[in-house]
């Protein structure tokens, strides 16, 4: 950016003490400063050398500094004067310096100035913003390899995470063909288990069914017996002795809680008076009858040669359907001992058949909820092989871009280091800059007038002014 400078000069008059006050305005800034006087005999009466205190190195703030600076300024102008003096005495020629010299001086200094420190201020601008895109590049490709380290954990994470969930889920499913195979055949045994048991049943049934007939017809003829058939055998007091077996026989069965040794005659008569004599009788269940009861019966009744059911029935019409019943009941009884171990097997059976059914029920339901679980794995692991597909595609993706930078870091690292240099090279020139432009101003002020040998002379002591003042320069400037 170019600054637009302008210089306007207000001298005023100091009176005899020879020293004048001037302002500068540079930009939109205005500075005050005093002037020494300069060579004041009589050829260079009235010149004036005007030295500024601030405005000529703005971003000072030593005042010491300010100082040598307006010094160092007023040496240059009192060498070339002193030099246009010894140059008279050798050469016999004289080359007249005026107040505009100064001046001259001063605007070259100020001009040369700005223009050198915005050339460099731009020339290092463009080289740190170049090495500040290159540290930004480092840093984004550091940033990219941390992130990069990062989801290569997290991939190896994921990684082993879905192998165990592969792990689990074939474990799984081998448990679960186990557990079907198992319920398969807990099916297959079940079914032929509840054939049989169909099948003895059937035969069960088949058999009872043979003498039903015979004891519900028995039964019928005792529900028969009228309340005058019953009182007329209970009024006998010495039934026929076929009439009185039957009768104890009866008893026997429908009333085990009277000893058989005591039950006679009188016990009978004594029971038939109850009112629950013919329901007892009618309500009577085979399956109480013990085995010993039953021998009892067969010995001292059936296989007696006085039992003969006709013979009974035509004594008694109450006594004959009991001795009928007594028969048949007796009969159903030798059918179910007989019977006993198919019941007590075909019982088992269907035990082993409940269990299981419990058992497949359980393993049924067992395999359901192996079922559901190896659902949610497969869910699961399909979740996760999608997750590192996805971080696959995104190391890919980073590690493009990561190689893309190191390589463009690689193919810029002598640039670099030339950049590097450059920018030391501006720090050096900006250190030396006040001093090389001092030389520089004063060179296109006064030098025009010497011939070779009296221009590095002059710049020579110009130099040694700058040395002593410390203001820095460039040897080869």
């Amino acid at each position: 950016m170019t600054i637009m400078m302008k210089l306007g000069w207000n001298i005023l008059s100091a009176g005899a003490s020879g020293v004048s006050k001037a302002s500068m305005q540079i930009g939109d800034d205005t500075f005050t400063g005093s002037c020494a006087g300069v060579g004041e005999d009589k050829e260079h009466r009235g010149i004036r050398s005007w030295v500024f205190c601030r405005g000529l190195w703005r971003d000072a703030e030593d005042a010491l500094r300010h100082q040598k600076l307006s010094e160092t300024i007023v040496a240059f102008h009192q060498q070339v004067d002193q030099t246009n003096v010894d140059l008279k005495k050798s050469a016999q020629r004289y080359n007249f310096i005026t107040p505009r010299d100064f001046l001259d001086f001063i605007n070259h200094f100020i001009g040369l100035m700005t223009e050198k420190r915005d050339e460099v201020l731009d020339q290092q601008s463009h080289i740190d913003g170049g090495l500040k895109k290159l540290k930004e590049t480092e840093d984004q490709v550091a940033n990219l390899q941390v992130g990069l380290a990062e989801k290569e954990k997290t991939l190896a994470a994921k990684n082993k995470e879905a192998e165990e969930m592969m792990s689990q889920m074939v474990k799984g499913q081998g448990e679960a063909e186990e557990r079907k195979q198992a319920s398969q055949k807990l099916q297959v045994d079940l079914a032929e288990q509840s054939k049989v048991i169909d099948e003895r049943r059937g035969e069960i049934q088949k058999k009872i069914e043979e003498v039903e007939p015979a004891l519900e017809a028995a039964k019928s003829a005792v529900g028969a017996v009228n309340k005058q058939a019953l009182d007329e055998l209970r009024s006998m007091n010495k039934p026929p002795e076929h009439v009185k077996m039957a009768m104890e026989a009866v008893i026997l069965m429908v009333r085990p809680e009277i000893p058989a040794a005591t039950i006679n005659w009188e016990a009978v008569r004594k029971v038939m008076r109850d009112a629950n004599f013919i329901p007892s009788i009618l309500e009577y269940d085979a399956e109480q009858l013990k085995d010993a009861t039953r021998e009892t019966l067969k010995k001292k009744y059936i296989q007696n040669k006085a039992w003969d059911v006709s013979r009974i029935k035509q004594a008694s019409r109450c006594a004959g359907p009991v001795a009928q019943w007594v028969e048949s009941q007796l009969q159903f009884a030798d059918l179910l001992n007989m019977m006993e171990p198919m019941r007590n097997e075909l019982q088992q059976m269907q035990q082993q058949a409940d269990k299981n059914k419990v058992e497949l029920q359980a393993c049924e339901k067992e395999v359901a909820e192996m079922e559901k679980k190896i659902q949610q794995y497969k869910e699961q692991y399909a979740q996760l092989i999608t997750s590192v597909e996805q971080i696959k595609h995104q190391m890919q993706q980073v590690q493009k871009n990561c190689s893309r930078s190191t390589q463009l870091l690689s193919d810029l690292s002598s640039e670099k280091v030339r950049w590097q240099g450059s920018s030391k090279g501006f720090q050096e020139q900006t250190a030396s800059m006040i001093g090389d432009v001092l030389i520089c101003g004063a060179f296109c002020t006064y030098i025009g007038f010497f011939d070779l040998f009296m221009r590095q002379r002059v710049i020579q002591l110009w130099r040694e002014k700058l040395d002593e003042a410390e203001i820095k320069q460039l040897d080869n400037c």
